[in-house]
């Protein structure tokens, strides 16, 4: 037994926590006959080998014992040590260096392993059949024995997982159809309906009545790694039915319509997921929805008014139920602003001061972009502002000078650990804030202290640019703008990382024509060190002289285009590009050119509106602006680059196919969003995202 274990040398081979000299011991302890020892063993050792779908140089060595220890007819939690085999195959793995090398050491053991599907342990049995199903380049062998298998299989869990097996061997089995009729087991019709809906064959009357049979009163089939052992068969069912339209639809319908508390949950949590990602979907489900949004469960209610939330347009029939919803939940709210019913204030301000989530109203009404509304600020101000978090001040900034109301609550979060954000809010009320001016004059009685080193190389900017707003008094900004200059002017050279460079730059900016008078020291800067590009942008903005920022414009986009494939360049070109633009100088395009080969969304569609801003010419432009379009997702770009493929308008045909195919997509593109709980309203922007794209091809296809 385990011959052949101590020939190997496993310290110089590795696993996840370094050279594998633990694991024969942890090998020995599984050949042993006291179970709760070997369960342990068995934990440890796919730690070591097949660490979270990772696989490692110890790995293919470990297989031919954990396949002798299998066979073995006495060795414990051989169910266990086959599911590991597996998996330590399974097409899912992250794809190591090593897992090719496990692969064939699995295919290898596949004679020995076949017989075993005839082996009186169930769990070994079912386990076998996973094994055999991960090894693609045995499947002449093993598919026949599959096959027999599950045509005497008893157990209806194994004889589901057995089906699995076969389809994932043979894409176009029949036994798929056959096991949807009525008289078979719950489990093997469950596993017949998840297979179809994932597989690309068509969906049947069959497989709905199944649905509506097998999942009335409950969840027919065990986890297992075939239905995802994370979240439910059920989600399962649905998000593969999601690209099926009225199909979809109708069994998503049956399944809200069942018995069983728990299916109709599952089912309107996984509805939520086919909402954002199936654009198809979305139409055909928001009636659906919207007869559930009196469901007896408030988890399936909740789950609904999510699902509608995220549905974009196609949610507009449904506004009167998302309206009702919006006691039950804020995303209901932010569906609401997203669509423009005129009823949203009201309801806010309902949410608001009956002090129900606070935040998450706060949050959905910033994150959906709402408007000022008298009505909503008066709310506001009867609320906590502890119970804002962020999102509260954040509306309050976006809404300037009409949240003054709020100024006194502002005030008291300037001693919390949100008073950055409240600073920020206070600034962009501007004048009304007066109120502010004492807490904020009473941090700035010393001179301003810069720094080489920390996160504030200059102390108190934001305080200084906040009396600049609120008092129109230029001065603690520009003592500070002094002082960091004079810091800049004792390093000629060098990198800027030390250096209070940044904070230069936003007094600077927020100063504007009120910082003219240190043209002479921005200047001064500037000539010595033709790598400032934001200070270039001053004396730009102060003077329009070309000839003061050109050098500068010339070397940033020399060094940033030689940085281009860093991940974080010293040099980011997006500031010269602009400010090249800006000169409207022709000569300069041939240097912008390098950067529509960026492989991010940093600078290539900057870089193509700049060149076409400048020459017009649209040649090589169209590559770049639909790589930034076309991607699964998008860049983040995309809609300026679908603007500017507008713009160009019928000399960008080239771009018409891949747009037309963009359009007519049937999945949302923001795929790194489909599970976020964070990126709400996955169908506005959707929406806006096709709105845009269509646009581009009509003004792409108009006559010249």
């Amino acid at each position: 037994m385990l011959d052949g274990l101590d020939a190997v040398d496993w310290t110089a081979v590795h696993g996840a926590y370094g050279p594998a000299g633990e694991v024969p011991a942890l090998i020995r302890a599984l050949a042993g006959r006291d179970g709760e020892t070997a369960a342990k063993a068995r934990s440890m050792l796919e730690g070591w080998v097949s660490h979270q779908g990772t696989t490692y140089s110890a790995s293919p060595l470990v297989v031919p014992f954990l396949a002798e220890l299998l066979v073995d007819g006495a060795t414990v939690h051989r169910g266990g040590l086959a599911w590991m085999l597996g998996e330590m195959a399974a097409y899912n793995n992250r794809r190591t260096r090593y897992i090719g090398a496990v692969r064939a050491a699995v295919e290898a053991e596949v004679d020995r392993l076949v017989p075993l599907l005839e082996d009186p342990d169930a769990e070994v049995r079912d386990g076998v059949a996973f094994v055999l199903s991960q090894c693609p380049k045995s499947k002449r062998r093993a598919l026949p024995k599959l096959r027999l298998r599950f045509a005497v299989e008893t157990e209806p869990q194994v004889r589901a997982r057995l089906l699995a097996a076969i389809q994932w061997l043979d894409r176009k089995t029949p036994l798929v159809a056959e096991a949807l009729g009525a008289g078979q087991p719950l489990a093997l019709r469950a596993a017949a309906v998840l297979l179809l809906a994932r597989s690309d064959q068509p969906w049947t009357p069959e497989a709905t009545a199944a649905v509506r049979e097998v999942w009335a009163d409950g969840q027919p089939l065990e986890k297992s790694w075939w239905w995802g052992w994370g979240s439910s068969p059920l989600q399962d069912l649905i998000a593969g039915l999601g690209d099926r339209g009225p199909d979809g639809a109708a069994v998503l319908g049956m399944l809200l319509a069942s018995s069983a508390n728990r299916v109709r949950e599952q089912a309107a949590a996984a509805a939520v997921i086919v909402v954002r990602t199936e654009r198809q979907a979305r139409p055909l489900l928001v009636p659906v929805l919207e007869g559930v949004l009196a469901d007896a469960s408030a988890k399936v209610r909740y789950d609904a008014a999510r699902a509608l939330s995220e549905a974009g347009v196609a949610a507009r029939p449904a506004v009167d139920a998302l309206a009702a919803a919006v006691a039950a939940t804020s995303a209901a709210l932010g569906a609401l602003v997203h669509l423009g019913d005129p009823r949203w204030p009201a309801l806010a301000a309902a949410r608001l001061r009956s002090g129900t989530d606070v935040e998450g109203t706060v949050e959905a009404l910033y994150e959906a972009g709402a408007p000022f509304h008298a009505e909503v600020m008066d709310a506001i101000t009867t609320t906590d502002p502890a119970d804002w978090h962020r999102w509260g001040i954040y509306l309050l900034a976006a809404w300037g000078p009409a949240a003054a109301p709020a100024v006194p609550q502002l005030r008291t979060l300037l001693d919390t650990n949100v008073h950055a954000w409240a600073l920020d809010a206070l600034t962009a009320i501007g004048p009304a804030a007066a109120a502010a001016l004492p807490r904020l004059r009473d941090t700035l009685d010393e001179p301003p202290i810069v720094k080489e080193s920390g996160y504030f190389r200059v102390s108190h900017v934001a305080e200084r640019i906040a009396v600049l707003r609120i008092d129109a008094d230029p001065g603690p900004a520009l003592e500070a703008a002094r002082a960091a200059l004079a810091k800049l002017r004792g390093r000629p050279s060098g990198g800027l990382y030390d250096l209070p460079y940044d904070d230069a730059v936003r007094l600077l900016d927020a100063l504007g024509e009120q910082g003219r008078q240190l043209r002479p020291d921005v200047l001064d800067l500037v000539t010595a060190r033709p790598d400032l590009i934001s200070f270039a942008r001053a004396l730009w903005r102060w003077t329009a002289n070309a000839d003061e920022v050109r050098p500068t414009v010339l070397t940033v986009l020399d060094r940033a285009g030689a940085q281009l494939r860093q991940r974080t360049p010293q040099y980011p070109g997006l500031p010269a590009i602009d400010l090249a633009a800006e000169l409207g100088d022709a000569s300069l395009a041939p240097l912008l050119r390098p950067f529509l080969a960026d492989t991010t969304s940093r600078t290539r569609v900057p870089a193509a509106r700049a060149i076409w801003r400048l020459t017009g010419d649209a040649d090589g432009l169209v590559g770049p602006l639909l790589n930034e379009v076309t991607g699964r997702p998008p860049g983040f770009r995309w809609s300026g680059a679908l603007d500017l493929l507008a713009a160009i308008g019928p000399a960008a045909a080239d771009a018409l196919p891949e747009l037309r195919a963009v359009a007519k997509h049937p999945r949302c593109p923001f795929v790194a969003d489909f599970d976020s709980g964070r990126d709400r309203w996955l169908g506005h922007r959707d929406d806006r995202f096709l709105t845009a794209t269509r646009a581009a091809i009509a003004a792409i296809s108009a006559a010249p």
